[in-house]
């Protein structure tokens, strides 16, 4: 009967033992995944810093620059906090000249066609001339976008605002103003007119959904007599 006790004492402890040897097995593979885990989340870290940092190194800054609310471009559509862009202006006949090159925007809302930008007084004054111009000659201002997974290099600034239009504004201070608003109403009411089409072509598409799965569900049902 002793034997046996001894021999249960002994398999007890074994067992102990082995229980010990598995839990530090695991709590070494723990921390090894651990570790692993604060190296990848590191690294993801590193490449994150390097991206923002090139973001920023890709706006060109002077100090000069002054903060402007942009509403009277046309903004394209998956326009993001941040990105790179031209404003472009094209004319009826086709013509096409880059107005601002390579800026970032800010604070962009897309319902609303308004964004933020900032610019040398320079660009500032040719942005102005170029939507009086837009205007009075029935273009359109536009927004194209750089990547944001690499640097591009800059477009060239190729837009040079007319005379005519350096007078009129310097007669009728309030024209650029003017121009501003009625090309944001103009860009507003196009937005809302492709809202409404893509509306009217979801509900066209749920409507028809709806009457394959009628049918579906009509050629489904079995009559038993």
């Amino acid at each position: 009967m002793a034997i046996f006790i001894v021999i249960a004492i002994i398999l007890l402890f074994v067992k102990r033992n082995m229980t010990v040897e598995k839990g530090g097995e695991v709590k070494s593979v723990a921390k090894e995944q651990g570790e692993q885990q604060k190296k990848e989340n590191s690294i993801v870290q590193e490449i994150t810093s390097i991206q923002e940092g090139v973001k920023q190194k890709d706006e060109r800054w002077n100090g000069k620059e002054r903060g402007v609310e942009v509403k009277g471009v046309a903004l394209q559509q998956g326009l993001q906090e941040g990105d790179r862009i031209d404003i472009r202006i094209r004319y009826p006949d086709g013509e096409e000249y880059v107005v601002i090159a390579q800026r970032g925007c800010y604070d962009v809302v897309i319902e609303e066609n308004t964004m933020t930008m900032w610019l040398l007084e320079e660009e500032m004054l040719r942005l102005a001339s170029s939507m009086v111009d837009c205007e009075y000659m029935n273009g359109i201002l536009y927004t194209v976008r750089y990547r944001r997974d690499m640097k591009q290099e800059s477009s060239t600034v190729n837009y040079i605002p007319k005379e005519a239009v350096y007078e009129l504004m310097k007669n009728n201070p309030n024209v650029v103003e003017k121009a501003q608003i009625s090309l944001w109403k103009k860009y507003r009411q196009t937005l809302e007119e492709n809202m409404r089409l893509q509306n009217k072509e979801s509900e066209k598409w749920n409507l028809s959904m709806q009457e394959q799965n009628e049918e579906q569900e009509h050629e489904e049902v079995v009559y038993f007599d």
